[in-house]
């Protein structure tokens, strides 16, 4: 099993470096997240858009995306707090 802080998870929906590798690597088996990364990666969304790494628009896609995601999460969600 291999865990996924929310550093991790936000390069899932918005492209960083290293991106493809954590898209690659969250395809390849059992994952774990903590709770707190609900509200971690929205977080990490609104700060990129406030810097200005990414537009509003893509913050919204990014943020639509992780909620669309739930139920993936949901299944991933470990006791790890």
């Amino acid at each position: 099993m291999r865990f996924f802080d929310a550093s991790a998870l936000v390069k899932r929906y918005v492209r960083e470096p290293h991106s493809t590798c954590v898209r690659r690597r969250l395809r390849g088996g059992d994952v774990a997240l903590c709770r707190l990364s609900e509200v971690e990666v929205i977080s990490a969304f609104a700060t990129l858009a406030r810097e200005e790494a990414i537009s509003a628009a893509e913050r919204d896609r990014a943020a639509s995306s992780w909620r669309d995601d739930a139920d993936y999460r949901a299944a991933a969600i470990s006791a790890v707090v």
